[in-house]
C-alpha cells in the first residue's frame, strides 16, 4: 500500500516539478511599442535606399531656391529619427 501511495504523489509532484524548469517565456512585447518600430525600420530602409541612388554631387541641388537641397533634406530627417528613437526610446 505505501509503494502504491508513493507512485502515486510521483506521478501528481513529477510534472509540476518538470515544468517549473523550463525557462519562462519572454513577455509579449507592447504592440504599440512595436508598431513604431517595424515602422521605423521600414521608413529607415525607405530613406537608405533613397539617399543611397542619389549622387553624392547632387545633395547641394535645391528644386527652387526657396526650397532646401537634398543633403538638408538628408540632415533633416536623420535628426528628426534620432529625436524620435530619443522619445519612445529613452536614450537621447
Amino acid at each position: 500500500m505505501h509503494t502504491k501511495n508513493l507512485l502515486l504523489v510521483a506521478a501528481l509532484v513529477l510534472p509540476g516539478t518538470l515544468a517549473a524548469q523550463q525557462p519562462m517565456a519572454a513577455p509579449p512585447p507592447n504592440p504599440i511599442t512595436l508598431s513604431f518600430k517595424n515602422a521605423g525600420a521600414q521608413y529607415a530602409r525607405w530613406l537608405t535606399a533613397a539617399f543611397d541612388s542619389i549622387p553624392a554631387t547632387k545633395y547641394g541641388y535645391k528644386p527652387t531656391p526657396i526650397q532646401m537641397t537634398i543633403g538638408s533634406v538628408a540632415q533633416h530627417l536623420e535628426s528628426a529619427n534620432y529625436q524620435l528613437c530619443g522619445i519612445f526610446g529613452g536614450v537621447k
